[in-house]
């Protein structure tokens, strides 16, 4: 009886110590949950920095191709006037020609 009394003696410490084990990891287990819920606070903040900065990007890209439009437009009505001026100096100087031939 004396045997018996020894391993459920040793069986209870046996237990005791899986018990405190468990709730070693417990604690464990709940730090490592509160490292990663700061950790994924910080990545939702860097995702939104991140989105911010590709939408003004965005908008900088349009300005930039609205501006590109404009001066290109710019360019093909100077170009058109620089034709027609060209096109108006070869007739005044055909028409100076025939009033000189006179």
């Amino acid at each position: 009886s004396l045997g018996r009394v020894h391993d459920m003696a040793t069986e209870q410490r046996r237990l005791q110590q899986q018990i405190y084990d468990t709730e070693q990891q417990i604690v464990a287990g709940e730090k490592r949950i509160a490292v990663c819920a700061v950790e994924k606070k910080a990545l939702v903040d860097e995702l939104a920095v991140t989105q911010a900065l590709v939408t003004e990007g965005q908008k900088a890209q349009e300005e930039l191709k609205s501006e590109l439009d404009r001066m290109t437009e710019a360019l093909k009505n100077q170009a058109d006037s620089h034709a027609f001026s060209k096109r108006e100096a070869s007739e005044l100087s055909k028409n100076l020609d025939i009033l000189t031939a006179d």
